[in-house]
C-alpha cells in the first residue's frame, strides 16, 4: 500500500523538492560520502 503522503500531489511534490535539495548538498561531499548517501536516497525512491 502506497502512504498517503504519495497520494498527495502539494505533498509528493514537497518530498520531490527536499530530495533534489539532498541531492545537491550530497554533490558536494567526499566521493565516499556521496556513494553511501546515494543508496539510502535511492532506498527512499523505491
Amino acid at each position: 500500500m502506497q502512504p498517503s503522503a504519495f497520494r498527495s500531489g502539494v505533498l509528493h511534490n514537497l518530498y520531490e523538492r527536499q530530495l533534489a535539495g539532498i541531492r545537491k548538498v550530497v554533490a558536494t561531499m567526499h566521493e565516499d560520502l556521496q556513494y553511501d548517501y546515494e543508496l539510502e536516497i535511492g532506498r527512499l525512491e523505491e
